[in-house]
Formats: structure tokens, sequence, C-alpha cells
């Protein structure tokens, strides 16, 4: 038998289910794994469960299987009762989230690429405006000049500190 969730979700009516034998319901290439765990579940006398991947005329569905051997009172496997649970949704959500965290790993590399680069080229520029304000400094023709290049070297100076502190950075101007 099988249950009305089966056909909507393969596109298979019933009769093209029920009293067929498993190859004429189970396509290839799931066919050839299917009767593989069918022969364990049968050799090993247990419940196999396994995740297989199907094309129905509905599409391509994902299931979470489960198959149990029934056994006569000699030891005789008489049929397997088996349950198939659709879980091609939370397969695709699963994919679309590792995709979004493939995607935000990206992007947070990008971003560190773009911080470093900034913070070079900051790094970069007090360095050089350091230099500058020496030089003005050791050249200023009034003092009013040299207080000013003074004034401004110290907070270039301190604006430096900062930087190495907030980045890690090891340079030292």
């Amino acid at each position: 038998s099988v249950n009305k969730a089966f056909c909507n979700a393969t596109g298979l009516g019933q009769e093209q289910v029920v009293g067929k034998m498993v190859n004429q319901v189970i396509p290839e290439p799931s066919l050839t794994m299917v009767l593989g765990k069918y022969k364990q579940a049968i050799n090993e006398k247990k419940i196999i469960r396994w995740e297989e991947i199907s094309v129905y005329p509905a599409g391509r569905l994902t299931g979470a299987v489960s198959i149990t051997p029934a056994f006569d009172d000699t030891g005789y496997c008489t049929h397997l009762v088996g349950t198939v649970h659709d879980i091609t949704e939370r397969k695709r959500a699963e994919e679309a989230l590792r995709e979004s965290e493939r995607q935000a790993h990206a992007l947070a590399k990008e971003n560190a690429d773009l911080v470093r680069e900034v913070n070079h080229r900051v790094g970069n520029n007090l360095y050089l405006l350091l230099i500058l304000l020496q030089s003005e400094l050791a050249h200023a023709r009034s003092q009013e000049a040299r207080d000013l290049a003074q004034d401004v070297h110290g907070r270039v100076q301190s604006m430096s500190t900062v930087h190495k502190l907030l980045q890690g950075s090891h340079w030292q101007p």
C-alpha cells in the first residue's frame, strides 16, 4: 500500500505503485542502492535508515528512508515495511544556509582585506605627516610657526599611537 502523501510528493499514481515490483517504482540510480539496503536489512535482521535522492515525475526528491524486515516463525523474511519522509525542503534550506554562510565568509574576508588596506594607508599617511611636521619644525622661521608645527606634530603623534593600539600594528614612526 502507499499513502496519498507519497503519491503527491512523487507524482506517481497509486496504480503505479501498489502491486508493482520495487524496480517498477524506484528509478535508477537509487534502485541499486535501495536493493542493497533491503538486502542489508534482511541479512542483519534489523531496521536500516538512510537518505536518498531520487528523480520522480514530480521532480528531484530527498527522502529519509527506514526499512524494517518482517520474518515468519521459521526466520524467513516475508516482507519489508518501509517509510519515506520527504526532507527535500529541509535539505534545500540547509544548502541555502550553507551558501549564505559561504557568502558571509567571503564578505567578511573582503571586509578584512579592505580594513587592512585602509589601516595601511592611514598608517602610512600619519607617518608621512609626522615626517613633514618634523621637517617644518626644523625649518620654521618664526616661533609662531614652530609652536604651531609642534602642536600639530603632537596631535598627529597621538593619533598615530591610537591608530597603532587600535590596529595592533607594529609600525613605529
